[in-house]
């Protein structure tokens, strides 16, 4: 089952990447951020702007409904 928060959702599609690795996807795909950022990002200290949600989409390889926990056009 997927996790309701964004930080255990990130975790989750994040598997075993390392925060720094994502840095470096995110950077290659042009969004450029901090590893303390994204630390804060899976601590749920802060969830990320909107703006970077395609972003950190495409470097996990997944949707942006799979980042927001959407299945089918409702919440899951």
């Amino acid at each position: 089952k997927t996790p309701k928060k964004f930080n255990a959702r990130l975790r989750y599609l994040m598997g075993d990447m390392l925060a720094i690795t994502l840095v470096a996807r995110l950077r290659e795909n042009g969004y450029l951020t901090t590893e303390a950022t994204v630390s804060r990002w899976l601590s749920g200290d802060r969830v990320p702007r909107a703006e970077a949600i395609p972003f950190i989409a495409r470097s996990l390889g997944c949707s942006t409904d799979d980042l927001y926990g959407f299945k089918n056009g409702s919440a899951a």
